[in-house]
C-alpha cells in the first residue's frame, strides 16, 4: 500500500504530537519529583533550625548554670581559704602550747626533786599528759582537711592565695 501525501502528513503530524505529549508527561513527572524534594528539604531545614535553636538555648542555660556554680564555688573557696588560714594560726597556737607544757613538766620535775614523789606531783604529771594529748588531738585535722582541700582548689584554678 502506497501512502498518499495527505496520509503521510497526517502520520507525521500525529507522531510529532505523540512525542510532544510524552515530553510533557516526562516534564510533569520530573517537576513533581523536584517539588517533592523541595518540600522534604524545607521540612528538614525547619527541623534542623528548630533543633539548632534548642541546642543554643540548652548551651546558654548550661553556661549560666556553670557560671553561677563557679561564682558559688569561688566564693565558698575563698571563705574556705580564710577559715584555712585561721585554722593554720590555731594549729601554730596549739603547737606553741607544747612549749609551755614542757616548761611546766620541768617545773614539776624540779618540785619532785625537792619534795619527792607525792600525790600532788602525780596529779600534775597526769594533767600535763592529758594536756599534751588534748593539744595533739586539736592539731591533727588541720593537715588533713584544710591543706588538702585548698591545695586541690588551687590546682583546679578555683582560688588563689589570699
Amino acid at each position: 500500500m502506497k501512502q498518499g501525501k495527505t496520509e503521510k502528513a497526517v502520520f507525521t503530524k500525529l507522531s510529532t504530537e505523540k512525542v510532544e505529549l510524552e515530553e510533557h508527561k516526562v516534564e510533569l513527572s520530573v517537576d513533581s519529583e523536584i517539588n517533592k524534594l523541595i518540600s522534604r528539604v524545607d521540612n528538614s531545614k525547619k527541623t534542623s533550625i528548630d533543633l539548632l535553636n534548642q541546642a543554643q538555648e540548652l548551651t546558654s542555660s548550661i553556661g549560666k548554670t556553670l557560671y553561677r556554680a563557679k561564682v558559688n564555688i569561688s566564693g565558698d573557696a575563698q571563705d574556705l581559704e580564710k577559715v584555712d588560714s585561721k585554722l593554720g594560726n590555731m594549729y601554730k597556737e596549739l603547737k606553741g602550747y607544747n612549749k609551755e607544757v614542757e616548761v611546766l613538766f620541768n617545773k614539776v620535775k624540779s618540785a619532785e626533786k625537792e619534795l619527792g614523789s607525792t600525790r600532788e606531783i602525780d596529779k600534775f604529771y597526769k594533767k600535763l599528759k592529758e594536756l599534751q594529748i588534748s593539744i595533739s588531738s586539736g592539731t591533727v585535722p588541720y593537715g588533713q582537711i584544710g591543706d588538702r582541700i585548698t591545695q586541690r582548689l588551687r590546682e583546679a584554678g578555683q582560688i588563689k592565695k589570699i
